[in-house]
């Protein structure tokens, strides 16, 4: 399925029961985890070069509105949910996958700075870990034409004890030791101009798609399972509850 998985935990629980009557393999499209900056990430993560994470920024922002301006466009859809929903669950999920923990409560504010056609196109959102660390999420469909930071609709600082990386879809800097800098860039297929079929794009899908298939031929469960699915929505959902009442949701949710 592609994400967001579902509208709500409810709705989750029903597909993951579903697939399990009838005996079928359940995964939850996650390019997230699937981008080369994102990968080697998490590489650094697990080897320790950043020690413990104490917390992370997810930003998901769209320089000049994007396509949340264009007629028919997937984010003015109401069967989509609102916003956080519908790209917030990229964040969330990455969340969960760097830290190996989850989410104990959400605060959220969500607004509509500009008057888009989209239901609250604006969240910032901050949970607190099993793992102690903090998350911070902006997810904007507001930014304006000069952009924000690298002007990447995915941008990630994740600070560690011992280290700190920064990514975005075309560039990594994990900082170590003494200000010790160690970049990796690769060419950028988001500027000047989107590149919608660049393979660099198009193997974000791949490299899940093929570890799906491998999965099933070995008799294996997929690494991204259903439970994730539901995870990354319990995280939205919370965020909505949150925004709606003005108050922290502590989670798993009733």
């Amino acid at each position: 399925l592609e994400k967001p998985m579902a509208l709500d935990v409810a709705e989750c629980d029903q597909i993951i029961a579903a697939c399990r009557s009838a005996g079928v393999q359940l995964t939850i499209a996650k390019q997230t985890r699937h981008m080369e900056m994102s990968m080697r990430a998490k590489a650094f993560i697990d080897e320790g070069r950043i020690g413990r994470i104490l917390f992370l920024r997810p930003m998901s922002v769209t320089p000049g509105s994007g396509f949340a301006n264009v007629p028919q466009s997937w984010p003015s859809d109401p069967r989509e949910g609102d916003a956080f929903l519908d790209w917030g669950a990229h964040a969330c999920d990455a969340i969960r996958w760097f830290t190996g923990a989850d989410a104990v409560r959400v605060y959220a504010d969500y607004d509509n700075f500009t008057g888009l056609p989209l239901e609250n196109p604006t969240a910032m959102v901050q949970m607190r870990l099993t793992s102690g660390a903090i998350a911070q999420v902006l997810m904007s469909y507001e930014i304006g034409p000069s952009g924000f930071g690298t002007r990447r609709n995915n941008q990630y600082e994740i600070v560690g004890t011992e280290g700190s990386i920064f990514w975005d879809l075309d560039r990594l800097d994990l900082v170590s030791g003494d200000r010790d800098v160690q970049t990796w860039e690769l060419p950028s297929w988001t500027l000047p101009d989107f590149k919608p079929r660049d393979p660099r794009r198009i193997g974000n899908t791949a490299r899940q798609l093929v570890d799906f298939i491998d999965s099933l031929r070995a008799g294996e469960p997929p690494r991204i399972t259903g439970d994730d699915g539901r995870a990354a929505i319990e995280m939205t959902e919370a965020a909505k509850r949150s925004a709606q009442t003005g108050r922290a949701v502590e989670l798993p949710l009733a």
